[in-house]
Protein backbone atom coordinates (compact mmCIF):
# COMPACT_ATOMS: atom_id res chain seq x y z
CA UNK A 1 0.00 0.00 0.00
CA UNK A 2 2.65 1.99 0.92
CA UNK A 3 4.00 2.19 -3.07
CA UNK A 4 0.31 2.87 -3.91
CA UNK A 5 0.57 6.00 -1.99
CA UNK A 6 3.12 7.19 -3.60
CA UNK A 7 1.50 7.76 -6.67
CA UNK A 8 -1.87 8.54 -5.27
CA UNK A 9 -0.16 11.28 -3.06
CA UNK A 10 0.16 13.24 -6.80
CA UNK A 11 -3.45 13.95 -6.32
CA UNK A 12 -5.18 17.03 -5.68
CA UNK A 13 -5.34 18.00 -1.72
CA UNK A 14 -4.25 14.26 -1.27
CA UNK A 15 -5.00 13.54 2.42
CA UNK A 16 -3.81 10.37 4.37
CA UNK A 17 -6.73 9.22 6.84
CA UNK A 18 -5.40 5.93 7.84
CA UNK A 19 -2.69 3.32 6.86
CA UNK A 20 -2.03 0.40 9.12
CA UNK A 21 -1.60 -3.05 9.26
CA UNK A 22 -3.91 -5.35 10.09
CA UNK A 23 -5.10 -8.76 9.93
CA UNK A 24 -7.97 -9.71 7.63
CA UNK A 25 -9.32 -13.39 7.78
CA UNK A 26 -6.14 -14.16 9.71
CA UNK A 27 -4.08 -12.84 6.90
CA UNK A 28 -1.78 -10.01 7.07
CA UNK A 29 -3.25 -6.97 5.61
CA UNK A 30 -3.13 -3.34 5.52
CA UNK A 31 -6.33 -0.86 5.47
CA UNK A 32 -5.81 2.34 3.50
CA UNK A 33 -7.79 5.65 3.91
CA UNK A 34 -7.33 8.90 2.12
CA UNK A 35 -9.14 11.58 0.44
CA UNK A 36 -8.58 13.72 -2.56
CA UNK A 37 -9.88 16.80 -4.54
CA UNK A 38 -10.92 15.26 -8.00
CA UNK A 39 -10.13 17.99 -10.83
CA UNK A 40 -12.53 17.96 -14.07
CA UNK A 41 -9.83 16.37 -16.46
CA UNK A 42 -9.61 12.87 -13.75
CA UNK A 43 -13.29 12.52 -15.42
CA UNK A 44 -15.08 10.34 -16.74
CA UNK A 45 -14.02 7.76 -13.52
CA UNK A 46 -14.78 11.15 -11.59
CA UNK A 47 -16.58 14.10 -11.13
CA UNK A 48 -14.76 17.22 -9.92
CA UNK A 49 -14.91 17.94 -6.11
CA UNK A 50 -13.82 16.18 -2.76
CA UNK A 51 -13.69 12.49 -2.83
CA UNK A 52 -13.13 10.13 -0.04
CA UNK A 53 -11.63 6.32 -0.42
CA UNK A 54 -10.89 3.05 1.56
CA UNK A 55 -8.44 -0.30 0.77
CA UNK A 56 -8.02 -3.26 2.25
CA UNK A 57 -5.37 -5.63 0.97
CA UNK A 58 -4.17 -8.48 2.09
CA UNK A 59 -2.45 -11.77 0.68
CA UNK A 60 -3.49 -15.13 1.41
CA UNK A 61 -1.58 -18.80 2.16
CA UNK A 62 -0.70 -19.00 -1.61
CA UNK A 63 0.51 -15.48 -1.97
CA UNK A 64 -2.12 -14.26 -3.86
CA UNK A 65 -2.75 -10.47 -3.38
CA UNK A 66 -6.41 -9.53 -2.67
CA UNK A 67 -7.76 -5.94 -2.59
CA UNK A 68 -11.56 -4.57 -1.99
CA UNK A 69 -11.48 -0.73 -2.87
CA UNK A 70 -14.52 1.66 -2.65
CA UNK A 71 -14.52 5.55 -3.67
CA UNK A 72 -17.01 8.12 -3.85
CA UNK A 73 -17.86 11.90 -3.43
CA UNK A 74 -17.49 13.02 -0.06
CA UNK A 75 -21.52 13.71 0.16
CA UNK A 76 -21.72 10.37 -0.46
CA UNK A 77 -19.54 8.56 2.15
CA UNK A 78 -21.64 7.61 4.54
CA UNK A 79 -23.53 5.41 2.25
CA UNK A 80 -20.43 4.04 0.23
CA UNK A 81 -18.87 3.29 4.09
CA UNK A 82 -21.40 0.78 4.24
CA UNK A 83 -21.81 -0.32 1.13
CA UNK A 84 -17.97 -0.97 1.57
CA UNK A 85 -18.52 -2.86 5.22
CA UNK A 86 -21.07 -5.33 3.93
CA UNK A 87 -18.88 -6.05 0.38
CA UNK A 88 -16.01 -6.77 2.75
CA UNK A 89 -17.86 -9.08 5.04
CA UNK A 90 -19.31 -11.64 2.20
CA UNK A 91 -15.93 -11.50 0.19
CA UNK A 92 -14.81 -14.80 -1.16
CA UNK A 93 -11.44 -15.45 -2.35
CA UNK A 94 -12.03 -17.12 -6.10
Amino acid sequence: MSNLEQRVSRLQDYKRLRLKEELFRDQPGARWEYTWNALAKDAPHYFPGPYRAIDVGYMDGDGTEYSIYAASPTDDWATTRKQFDWILRGFQEG
